[in-house]
């Protein structure tokens, strides 16, 4: 079974965020954009995002260059 939410612990998520970014070949700037992103819809506005939603998020991110 997977887990189809987020980390809990801050830690987690940040190396998540990382992974993701790597994974969808983001530049330096485009992670952290991307980074911060994640962070204002998650603490701002609530957002559980999981693994895929963070990949979608990331190929946007990646699309814009």
């Amino acid at each position: 079974m997977t887990r189809s939410r987020r980390p809990r612990n801050n830690r987690d998520q940040n190396r998540q965020v990382r992974e993701v970014a790597k994974l969808a070949g983001l530049t330096e700037e485009q992670s952290y954009r991307f980074a911060e992103d994640v962070e204002k819809e998650s603490r701002h506005y609530g957002a559980d995002l999981d693994f895929h939603a963070l990949l979608e998020i990331a190929q946007e991110f990646k699309d814009e260059a």
